[in-house]
């Protein structure tokens, strides 16, 4: 490559690439990145995924580009001109899975086509000798929308021939699955009965070469494949004979013997195809969380690795690639060895590369050093710089607030408790089969465990995976780390507490199993490869049960401050102290100051600016609950759906929150209704969310049992609160409330800006988010962008910092605050500044300042290097407006302490302003004066920026 690019980017902008977004289309706004600052573009997944794909995880090739966006060409120009600009590129990487469903993936095509004789068979992680005798060297496609025979009597599972392909295959509307070869003869036999002579004797040989050769060799099979394809081309004859015998298979409701042709011949097949519904209890391959499209892959194999990675280290290795985001790594049989590998084959191309693992870290779980990975995908960060904004002295009155008007006294850890074992008995059942019967095997190894049941063992591995504090272990062998072994033990407690066996020392033979200990027992007869492999197999189990139960389940049901409830997230952390964010700081300065700091990301479940409105409400509890009663009186439909109110008041709650959330900034500005057609673009928002968040619940509506009538009962309580007289009410409720929490929310958005482009890590913008995100879950995350506008205000933005009084112009942002403008100030000001002192901010020390005053709670500083950084948080007793309705911060005697290590002059980045200490003042910065023009302030020594390079 003609420029060297850095490896570890000062910053990243992070994109979602879909046939919506191409290649050309990022190649065309790197000149706006560049010009914001950014230091390299982080992609989402773009290899070749399933067709229509909107987020590119389902990928269907590893090895090739995704063609709906972009090809190769497209995809060089588009890092050329990144690199042009000196811009890196990162991408999402997904290791784990890949789509299966469709003819698009080959390797899992040939696996249905030639069974356990694939040589891909050990690509995908299938138990091809499960426990159900009739599936035994099959693997279950669960993939028909109603049970298996009422399928076949419908006629729906079709045979025909595939010319292009060359091949039999069965059709399920759009789905094609292949028939193995050797099953081939019944048909062409069939067929030679109904052709002519030289047409039947051609079929008759074809039939003989599919007996001997389906089973014989994959060569004579494709010969017999190409001589079938050609006869049928070329002998009108032949393919009217075929086309007959096929029809003889497919059944058109002219009773059971019709059905018994076609199923004798699925019979043979190295597949069973079932309803979609036999996956809760019956799969036989491992896949991502619940998601039958998704099968898992064996990458600690060292072929699978090698074979899903070459167009990964072709990239690295010519420069296209500086950095890798691993997708889920968690899911990984060892995820350490894996992290390791991608490293040693980096340095083995002599290429260094920037490597980041999507983890999500419990608050008292630290990222392992031994992966030698750069850090986490930014989640921690992303709560822990939201827990400031959450008022932690209102949540006894919250809980009040929550419990009286939803009627829910719950905690949180019952919940999730609960949630995980819904999730383990309907969703992921099959799992747990299989980690069953492998503890089963291991227990009736040796006499002393023989007594130990399927069923018993099956409860105890339940119970412990419910009470598991943390994703998952990472035991690989050898000596159990403290950290995996604490893990074990605390859930093993946790679970013999909740459980009501009999014979409760169950909990202990699994503890013993799962840390080794079962294996220094005197004269045990456990096979130590049968305890390592049940252990990482139930690691892998753990992850998705969390991720299902917690993310996708608990976190719709408890919804006391939903802002809390964000991946990664605890919804009992109600708020946290300054000095907890410094002491974060502080160890991601010192373990992992490379690690990426993120507030938005194309999975959270409220965007960035949308949790700090609704942390406003922690700030003010009364007037959150004279809201709630005022809106309790305006009279509304809620009728009765199965003996409940439908919304119920627990999602109504829910509700008010998201709508305090994304009440569009537009609309604060007048008191008079919105246009009907903004109106009716945010209802359609508001009810995908309002949907996706019931049906995740699973309480009273589900994906895979959704009730009609509670979920239009729901959706028309939302649009009834736009509709009619009471919408006046409503509206007027809402804005009163709003008036203050989006201007709370405002300086709480700037000083998170400010924090993560300061703290010590990597600041990822996800995209669109220098301007206000009041963005919903996916997909509303997910939307286009208007660049051209961005572009267009950054321009101006960068003309107008440029003059001379920019006092004048930062007033003027702070007074139009609501188009955004402000944000995306504040954004390229600090971007540039990473630049300018690259080595303060990759590597320079990280200093917690004290605060005081009387409301000193509502400041955090801190140094880097020589750079102080003051930030506004709980603004709520000291927000104010002046004469002119500009929004203003009271503050009056609190302050910032300077030590004597710090200069005692400064320049105010924002506000281009001379700020000098007094040194009678004992080195203290007054935060009237630092914050009178601009709510946010970072001050850079005068004499000349420290780390510059």
């Amino acid at each position: 490559m003609e420029h060297r690019i850095a490896v570890v980017p000062i910053s990243t902008y992070r994109l979602q690439f879909s046939r919506r977004f191409r290649f050309v289309d990022a190649e065309a706004i790197v000149p706006y990145l560049a010009e914001l600052g950014i230091g390299s573009i982080y992609a989402s997944p773009y290899l070749r995924a399933r067709a229509g794909s909107e987020h590119g995880y389902d990928v269907v090739d590893h090895n090739a580009l995704n063609p709906e966006i972009g090809n190769a060409d497209e995809h060089r120009a588009m890092i050329a001109a990144a690199h042009a600009h000196g811009l890196g590129h990162i991408l999402d990487f997904v290791p784990n899975h890949m789509g299966i469903l469709g003819l698009a993936n080959t390797w899992w095509f040939d696996v249905l086509e030639w069974g356990q004789a694939s040589p891909f068979a050990k690509f995908f992680d299938i138990d091809w000798h499960p426990q159900r005798a009739d599936l035994d060297g099959k693997v279950l496609l669960p993939f028909l929308g109603d049970h298996y025979g009422q399928a076949l009597e419908r006629g729906e599972l079709k045979p025909r021939f595939d010319g292009e392909r060359r091949m039999f295959v069965v059709s399920y509307y759009d789905l094609e699955f292949p028939l193995a070869p050797q099953t081939y003869a019944p048909i062409l036999a069939h067929a030679a009965t109904l052709a002519d002579g030289r047409a039947s004797g051609a079929l008759r040989a074809l039939e003989r070469s599919f007996e001997c050769g389906g089973g014989a060799g994959r060569e004579q099979a494709a010969r017999a494949k190409d001589s079938l394809a050609a006869l049928l081309r070329d002998d009108s004859s032949a393919a009217t004979a075929v086309e007959e015998s096929l029809a003889h298979w497919r059944p058109h409701g002219g009773g059971n013997g019709e059905v018994e042709h076609l199923h004798a011949l699925l019979e043979q097949q190295h597949y069973r195809l079932a309803s979609w519904r036999v996956s809760l209890h019956e799969i036989n391959y491992r896949r991502f969380f619940d998601i039958n499209e998704l099968a898992a892959l064996r990458v600690e194999d060292a072929e699978v690795l090698a074979q899903t990675h070459r167009l990964i280290f072709d990239m690295i290795a010519d420069g296209r690639l500086q950095g890798l985001r691993i997708d889920h790594v968690d899911g990984l049989f060892n995820p350490g060895a894996y992290c390791r590998l991608l490293r040693e084959r980096s340095a083995v191309l002599d290429q260094p590369l920037y490597l980041l693992v999507e983890k999500i870290l419990a608050r008292f779980e630290r990222l392992s050093k031994d992966w030698t990975v750069d850090g986490t995908t930014g989640y921690d960060f992303m709560n822990e710089v939201n827990e400031l904004f959450v008022n932690a002295r209102a949540e006894g009155a919250f809980d009040r607030i929550y419990t009286d008007f939803a009627a829910s006294e719950e905690r949180f850890e019952d919940v999730a408790y609960a949630a995980k074992q819904y999730i383990m008995r309907n969703v992921l059942s099959s799992e747990l089969t299989l980690l069953a019967n492998s503890l089963t095997r291991i227990a009736l190894s040796d006499v002393r465990s023989s007594d130990y049941t399927y069923e018993g063992l099956r409860d105890a591995i339940a119970g412990i995976v419910a009470a598991f504090p943390v994703y998952r272990t990472y035991i690989s062998g050898g000596t159990v780390g403290d950290e995996d072994r604490r893990f074990i033990e605390w859930a093993v407690v946790q679970a013999a507490k909740r459980s009501e066996v009999p014979d409760d020392t169950v909990f202990e033979f699994v503890a013993d199993v799962l840390t080794g200990k079962i294996l220094e027992t005197p004269h045990a007869r456990y096979d130590p490869d049968d305890v390592l492999h049940f252990t990482m197999k139930f690691q892998q189990y753990t992850g998705p049960v969390m991720a299902k139960a917690v993310e996708d389940t608990a976190f719709y049901r408890y919804v006391r401050l939903v802002s809390l409830n964000e991946v990664g997230g605890d919804p009992r952390r109600f708020g946290a102290p300054a000095a907890t964010f410094h002491r974060r700081n502080a160890m991601r300065a010192e373990d992992f100051p490379r690690t990426l700091l993120a507030t938005a990301t194309h999975d959270h479940k409220r965007g960035e600016d949308t949790r700090l409105r609704i942390d406003a409400l922690s700030e003010m509890p009364g007037r959150w609950r004279g809201t709630l009663r005022a809106l309790s009186r305006i009279k509304r439909e809620r009728p009765m759906v199965e003996s409940m109110h439908a919304p119920t008041r627990r999602d109504e709650y829910a509700i008010y929150q998201m709508l305090v959330g994304t009440w569009p900034v537009s609309w604060l500005q007048s008191d008079e209704r919105p246009p009907e057609a903004e109106i009716d673009e945010y209802l359609e928002r508001l009810c995908e969310w309002c949907l996706k968040a019931i049906r995740e619940a699973k309480l009273q509506t589900s994906w895979t049992h959704p009730n009609d009538a509670y979920e239009d009962a729901t959706l028309g309580f939302i649009r009834g609160l736009f509709a009619g007289n009471a919408s006046q009410l409503f509206q007027r409720e809402m804005q009163h409330l709003l008036g203050d929490v989006a201007l709370m929310a405002m300086v709480s958005g700037l000083s998170q800006v400010v924090l993560k482009l300061t703290s010590p890590g990597i600041p990822d913008v996800y995209q669109g988010c220098e301007l206000w995100d009041l963005s919903m879950v996916d997909p509303d995350n997910r939307r286009n962008v208007d660049f051209a506008l961005r572009a267009r205000w950054l321009g101006e933005i960068r003309r107008a910092a440029s003059e001379e009084n920019r006092i004048r112009f930062v007033q003027e942002l702070l007074g139009e605050w609501p188009d955004g403008r402000i944000k995306m100030f504040v954004t390229w000001s600090l971007l540039q500044l990473r630049k300018t002192c690259a080595q303060t901010f990759l590597s320079g020390a990280y200093r917690s300042l004290r605060t005081g005053g009387r409301h000193g709670n509502s400041l955090i500083a801190y140094a880097r290097d020589q750079i102080v950084v003051v930030a506004p948080r709980l603004v709520y007793p000291i927000l104010g407006r002046t004469q002119d309705g500009m929004p203003h911060l009271d503050f009056t005697n609190e302050y910032v302490a300077l030590d004597a290590k710090l200069p005692r002059s400064y320049k105010n980045l924002f506000t281009n302003a001379d700020v000098r200490i007094d040194e009678d003042r004992r080195g203290r910065l007054s935060a009237a004066k630092l914050l009178s023009d601009f709510p946010v302030a970072v001050l850079v020594p005068a004499a000349s920026p420290p780390g510059q390079g």
